[in-house]
């Protein structure tokens, strides 16, 4: 089976006071959801030290469906509720939170 694990790192604050976060998903072929988390996890801890990154607490496992992983194949699906309306909850989930690189060099604190 395949899964999909969802991990959050915190990259670090820039020189302008923005706190940058990177949300990653990567797949993973595995008997169980268990052994998917673990995989995620042992990955997360490769992923965290050589980036040299903090790793969120929650990991998510999303199991992919059967068969074999092909193009356009979904790797991602979260359902998520709220009172807001289509553009404010948009607004408020992505664009609230957008990441805007600074060209000049030395960004981070």
């Amino acid at each position: 089976m395949w899964f999909a694990v969802r991990n959050i790192y915190y990259y670090g604050r820039r020189n302008d006071g923005m706190n940058v976060y990177e949300e990653r998903v990567v797949a993973f072929k595995a008997a169980s959801a268990e052994e998917a988390h673990e995989f995620g996890t042992s990955e997360a801890m490769i992923y965290k030290r050589a980036g040299g990154y903090l790793a969120c607490p929650e990991q998510l496992v999303f199991r992919l469906d059967e068969g074999t992983l092909t193009h356009g194949h979904e790797v991602w699906s979260e359902l998520l509720q709220t009172e807001q309306e289509p553009a404010e909850f948009y607004e408020s989930r992505y664009e609230n939170y957008r990441y805007v690189p600074e060209a000049e060099k030395g960004v981070w604190a």
